[in-house]
């Protein structure tokens, strides 16, 4: 006659009331979950970091190109000033003439080349300080030629004629955030969809408005005599409302960008 062994009938009822081994299985799940957090906190840093540097180049080299349009306007002052001091010397002579035709040719190629010269100072000297993510600038618009006659009849201060706009493109963002929200998720297929690839084309580019201008009275005639033009940032306006081709690819996903 076959006997039942106690022991193997209370094996089940252990079984079930056994605890051991359940923080295991709470960890498992947090220790995903806290990946995934890391993964969004790393990647969350970087992208301040990119955008603080992305902008941060479009404001050192607007800024730049106005100090350099500043400084061609202080040039020309100071070329007005020797001439009038040859004249009122009553010097003539060869000597004179050479000094009034350099005076009037340096003005010349002021007026002509100032646009140029500041960009081509902003894109050599000041944006590999910011690369990487910082990669080409480009200007929107075009900068105009040095005004002739500032204030009264002229170009008045403030006005277009003085503002430079500098547009930078650079590398994408880093997707560490993005794959820390599939790790958290355990890896499933997620899509970022328009508003990801809309984040992703704004974080390669970076706009920075800046002004040159004349500190002192607002006068047609001091302002072409006297060596006080400063430059200085201003906040971002786009003129008629139009927009840098870089940005006007994204202008039809503002709405949904604004919604979300």
């Amino acid at each position: 006659m076959r006997t039942s062994d106690p022991r193997a009938a209370a094996r089940p009822a252990a079984l079930l009331g056994d605890q051991r081994g359940a923080i295991a299985v709470i960890g498992l799940f947090a220790v995903v979950f806290l990946v995934g957090v890391l993964y969004l906190v790393l990647g969350a840093g970087r992208a301040i970091r990119h955008q603080e540097r992305m902008q941060d180049a479009a404001d050192a080299t607007s800024f730049t190109a106005a100090v350099v349009h500043a400084r061609a306007m202080n040039l020309i002052a100071l070329a007005r000033m020797v001439k009038l001091g040859v004249a009122t010397a009553q010097e003539e002579g060869g000597a004179a003439e050479v000094v009034r035709r350099a005076a009037d040719r340096l003005e010349e190629v002021l007026r002509a080349r100032a646009g140029a010269i500041a960009l081509e100072r902003a894109r050599a000297l000041v944006l590999p300080d910011y690369a990487p993510p910082a990669q080409e600038l480009s200007p929107w618009p075009a900068p105009a030629p040095l005004p002739e006659a500032p204030g009264g009849a002229g170009e008045p201060l403030g006005g277009e004629g003085f503002q430079l706009r500098l547009v930078i493109r650079g590398g994408p963002l880093d997707t560490l955030g993005e794959r820390g929200v599939r790790t958290a998720a355990l890896m499933a297929d997620e899509d970022a969809g328009r508003v990801g690839a809309l984040r992703a084309a704004l974080s390669r580019v970076s706009v920075a408005q800046a002004e040159y201008y004349f500190d002192g009275p607002q006068q047609e005639a001091p302002m072409l005599w006297h060596m006080e033009w400063r430059a200085r940032l201003r906040r971002v306006r786009f003129p008629g409302g139009a927009l840098p081709p870089e940005l006007a690819a994204l202008s039809g996903a503002w709405g949904e960008w604004m919604v979300h």
